[in-house]
């Protein structure tokens, strides 16, 4: 498993690196980019057996407060610092550090800086019961 994760990671960061190194224009049929108030979503992998996002969160800007009703997910911190708040805890991701959400979590993602975030889940990527909404949310899902 540990190998799986790694070689996921490191599919990840080409991704993020070759998002940014060349005009996004010329992705569009590969990466998928939903805006949102508190930053955006770039949906890199999408296969039958896992998914993949990578998550841009502004700094003192919160995603809805949601759960999953199938979605395993893990967070990995690449770049800034976020807190996950949970129902019975706050979680701190700082650069290099992950955590591993389950189904059913209630969570909420806060940058406390200005963050980019890779996620690695189960396929379900539109999996997404939203509990409060962000009044200025401009993407779907």
């Amino acid at each position: 498993m540990e190998q799986n994760y790694e070689t996921l990671f490191k599919a990840f960061t080409f991704g993020f690196l070759r998002y940014y190194e060349y005009d996004i224009t010329q992705l569009r049929d590969s990466v998928r980019e939903i805006l949102k108030d508190w930053g955006k979503e770039l949906w890199i992998a999408e296969e039958a057996e896992y998914g993949g996002k990578i998550l841009i969160i502004r700094e003192n800007k919160s995603t809805s407060q949601h759960y999953h009703k199938d979605k395993k997910e893990t967070i990995y911190c690449f770049k800034g610092m976020v807190d996950i708040a949970l129902t019975d805890r706050t979680v701190t991701l700082r650069e290099g550090d992950d955590v591993t959400l389950f189904p059913k979590t209630i969570h909420t993602i806060t940058g406390k800086r200005d963050s980019i975030l890779f996620e690695v889940s189960t396929p379900q990527l539109a999996d997404v019961v939203r509990l409060t909404e962000n009044p200025k949310r401009t993407g779907s899902p």
